[in-house]
């Protein structure tokens, strides 16, 4: 049984100074004069177990607690108990023989909690002394006056100081703390199951735009390479086209050159021929008619000639007329080939321009997929931590359901003590009316 074995008190109440009490096993009696502050060594027993109510310290304000007098260095500003108690039995969940626990206050009224030397919160101190079945405002302490209080209490009132005195009520409050801790719970895992399929739809969402961004940029890229092959058919027919022309006019314009040499050269002989027979005629005319028959043959030879050159002249000029129909038409068609060489490359143009501009599209839904991408990472992550919670509050929940079903177990436990100390009672009222019958 876990016992008190030292307490140190200093600048407590009218205590100034440092002040150690030494407790053994079993029954321990502190006398001395009225006002010898006997009653504020239970004080500060209460104290330290964390009590807060100023009432039962017998104080209005917590500051009230520290020595009001003046010690060495000048006036106290704060006080300090420290309690040990025998654990050599464990019955704290502390694995050493004792366990020293100490709480500090300064003027504001701030309290400082101690286990060992270690910083500790008062909830902490009250678990630790709950395990023991300690409670500083419970019936371990019992102040002056309590014991003729008990006796003026009603039966309602004598059961709820039974529950009190054996703990029930500090169960039923923790089964309640606990009942709403589970509630809690509850809540926050529909909460966090609300979340998780929002999240579940919103990723589903972004996948399916994910999917239709790369789809979307996979049929233009093959748009965009379909059309270059396209144009790129057209560009090298119009080239090839345009080569064929080019070389025809080429030949054309030879051919025009050769005719037209030909034809001057044709033109220069025939004014040669009329000027021989000009030349012929005068000569005739002058001559008479001796030479006449002679002359007239070669004249008639001549003119023979003449008109077969006119013949091939004729025969020439059709040909260069329709060489330069040809070299027209050909024109036409160079000309033709030309615009079309400028509408392709215009077209060609056009396309690249919209090729850019599909690669500014394809780059910004790179863009936009890889933010997609990212979002749902994010989106995953924040699935994977919601269903962690998840996990954590029903390891949680089902924590707290064996902590209920222990408490539980300990109240129709204390039940049945309840029913044990009622019994006892029910006994001791009967003997106290049998000794008042005697008595009398």
């Amino acid at each position: 049984m876990v016992y008190i074995k030292r307490l140190v008190i200093k600048n407590f109440k009218s205590f100034g100074g440092t002040v150690r009490l030494n407790f053994h096993k079993g029954l321990n009696v502190i006398t001395g004069p009225n006002g010898g502050g006997k009653s504020n060594i239970i004080d500060a027993v209460q104290f330290v177990f964390g009590e807060l109510a100023t009432r039962r310290m017998r104080v209005s304000d917590l500051s009230e607690l520290i020595y009001d007098g003046v010690v060495e260095g000048g006036k106290a500003r704060v006080a300090e108990v420290s309690i040990t108690l025998d654990n050599t039995d464990r019955g704290l969940a502390v694995d050493k023989d004792t366990v020293t626990i100490s709480r500090r206050i300064d003027r504001e009224g701030r309290s400082r909690y101690l286990i060992d030397g270690r910083r500790v919160s008062r909830r902490a101190v009250l678990d630790l002394l709950n395990m023991a079945g300690i409670n500083p405002s419970g019936y371990n302490i019992v102040l002056q006056g309590a014991a003729t209080r008990l006796s003026d209490l009603t039966a309602a009132e004598r059961m709820a100081a039974l529950e009190d005195l054996i703990g029930l009520r500090e169960y039923d409050e923790r089964k309640a703390k606990a009942q709403e801790r589970l509630r809690e719970a509850e809540r926050k895992i529909e909460v966090a199951s609300a979340r998780i399929d929002e999240v579940r739809k919103r990723v589903l969402d972004l996948e399916r735009q994910r999917n239709d961004a790369i789809r979307y940029r996979f049929l233009c890229e093959e748009e965009a390479r379909l059309k270059a092959l396209k144009l790129s058919h057209e560009v090298s027919t119009l080239e090839r086209r345009l080569s064929e022309l080019r070389e025809r006019v080429e030949r054309g314009e030879g051919e025009i050159e050769r005719l037209r040499a030909e034809v001057e050269e044709l033109e220069r002989r025939r004014g040669e021929i009329e000027a021989q027979l000009e030349a012929l005629k005068r000569e005739m005319e002058e001559r008479g008619g001796t030479r006449l028959p002679l002359l007239e043959s070669e004249l008639a030879g001549r003119k023979t000639r003449i008109e077969s050159l006119e013949g091939r002249l004729r025969e020439l000029e059709r040909r260069r007329g329709e060489l330069e129909r040809r070299l027209e038409e050909a024109g036409g068609e160079l000309e033709e080939a030309r615009r079309n060489l400028a509408e392709a490359e215009e077209k060609l143009r056009r396309l690249r321009e919209a090729e850019e501009r599909l690669r500014e599209e394809i780059k910004g839904l790179e863009n936009r997929r890889r933010s997609l991408e990212e979002q749902v990472s994010s989106m995953r992550e924040t699935l994977r931590e919601s269903q962690r919670r998840m996990e954590e509050l029903r390891n949680s929940i089902i924590q707290m359901e064996d902590t209920l079903r222990g408490i539980d177990a300990e109240i129709e436990r204390h039940n049945i003590r309840v029913e044990s100390l009622e019994e006892r009672l029910r006994g001791l009222r009967e003997r106290r009316e049998r000794f008042k019958s005697t008595l009398e």
